[in-house]
């Protein structure tokens, strides 16, 4: 009983937030991201507007937009943690020519008051990755797996929340991945304590953080490989990828950060 009324409870918060959100800042933000040379700016997935994340509400505004005559994806949340981050890794990433990563076109740090803005292009006719039936497929899959894994190497981006929802396909089987809210790059000295820590992550005295290859194979688990496929000369090949940074990161207490010590 007590379950069913916090369902419900979550709903109605829910509810409330939007009617809110429309009725008092609606208008201010599509006039301020009007200002930015923006058109036809509209809600976008208003079910994730509201996310619960350990215990705190992270509120994000979340619209598609035309920019320039190109479609966009915009991203408005608070500063620091995930939004500061996303837009440092984005920029890092936008300075190279990497395809399976949406190009970054805008980003301003002091959007709004507290709030962060970070602009993609938008991505159509995208899906979640599943695995597929067919053994060709699923090569393809892998192999374009072990290229995402040599471009980030090659860059020193490590993704760090490898799931579902973050790692796509497009009709033509080709992924693209999203959301850097998390990631970090391989030449950073501090873990800040403003940051969220990825699924990865070993939150104790001393963090030692995986790769990506070792998160894609985590996540063809999550989304229920077999131990067939687990056989093939293409997971093999991608399996053999799998290796953990050389760096350790301590916790200091007087710092409140995670520190590099080797």
């Amino acid at each position: 009983m007590t379950s069913f009324f916090n369902k419900w409870k979550i709903r109605l918060y829910k509810i409330i937030f939007i009617c809110h959100y429309y009725l008092f800042h609606h208008r201010r933000m599509i006039e301020k991201l009007s200002s930015y040379g923006m058109s036809e700016i509209k809600t976008f997935d208003i079910t994730q507007w509201l996310r619960i994340i350990r215990g705190r509400k992270i509120v994000r505004y979340l619209y598609r937009a035309q920019l320039h005559g190109e479609t966009c994806f915009v991203k408005v949340g608070k500063k620091g943690m995930f939004m500061d981050n996303e837009i440092a890794v984005n920029e890092h990433i936008n300075s190279y020519n990497i395809t399976f990563i949406p190009r970054l076109l805008i980003s301003d740090k002091n959007f709004d008051n507290d709030k962060s803005m970070i602009v993609t292009e938008f991505l159509t006719g995208i899906r979640r990755i599943v695995l597929p039936n067919d053994e060709k497929t699923f090569e393809h899959i892998c192999s374009q797996l072990e290229s995402i894994h040599a471009g980030l190497q090659e860059i020193g981006v490590i993704h760090g929340d490898l799931t579902a929802a973050n790692v796509l396909l497009n009709e033509e089987n080709h992924i693209q991945m999203i959301d850097f809210g998390v990631a970090w790059l391989t030449n950073a000295e501090i873990i800040e304590m403003t940051r969220a820590f990825g699924r990865n992550y070993l939150l104790s005295e001393d963090v030692l953080i995986y790769d990506n290859a070792y998160s894609f194979l985590k996540l063809l688990d999550n989304i229920g490989i077999s131990d067939e496929r687990k056989k093939t000369e293409c997971y093999r090949r991608l399996e053999s990828l799998v290796g953990k940074h050389t760096k350790v990161f301590h916790y200091s207490k007087s710092e409140s950060q995670y520190v590099c010590v080797k």
